[in-house]
């Protein structure tokens, strides 16, 4: 037997400290919002939901990191999709774009973000362009359901 050298998740650690200071950061800054005026649950407890989600996720990021064994990095067989990552870039400045100029509605930018984003990640297949397009409108309509409906926050 062999004993190859191990390699441990840094990263990993680091990127889930950050998340944890971040979410302590965000449930602290959300008790000093205002007291609900209209709404039953009040403006703090979205951001204290996401970010108790978000500390969880990242103690068992920390969790699988410390308990796992880490086998050694083989090199990536697979070639660096920068044009990918530059169209997510595009993309996302888009939609933020076009929902602070009010071109289209919360619904309809985030079906056009989610499928051309989608599309972008099965390289425009004409077969999965279907799930492209399904998945875009169950969380375009989706979102604005839960958001509007559930969480009762107004969307532009």
């Amino acid at each position: 037997m062999t004993s190859e050298p191990r390699t441990f998740p840094t990263g990993d650690l680091i990127f889930a400290a950050f998340m944890i200071a971040l979410g302590s950061a965000f449930i602290s800054a959300s008790f000093s919002l205002p007291p609900p005026a209209l709404e039953p649950v009040g403006p703090a407890a979205f951001p204290q939901w996401v970010s108790v989600i978000q500390i969880t996720l990242a103690v068992i990021v920390i969790w699988r990191a410390i308990t796992r064994e880490h086998p050694p990095q083989k090199p990536s067989e697979y070639r660096k999709r920068y044009d990918l990552a530059i169209a997510t870039v595009l993309l996302v400045i888009a939609y933020f774009s076009v929902l602070q100029f009010e071109w289209l509605t919360f619904r309809w930018a985030t079906v056009g973000f989610v499928f051309f984003l989608t599309a972008f990640l099965f390289d425009w297949k004409i077969s999965k362009l279907p799930i492209a397009i399904g998945l875009a409108l169950i969380l375009g309509i989706g979102l604005k359901f839960t958001f509007t409906q559930i969480l009762y926050l107004d969307l532009p």
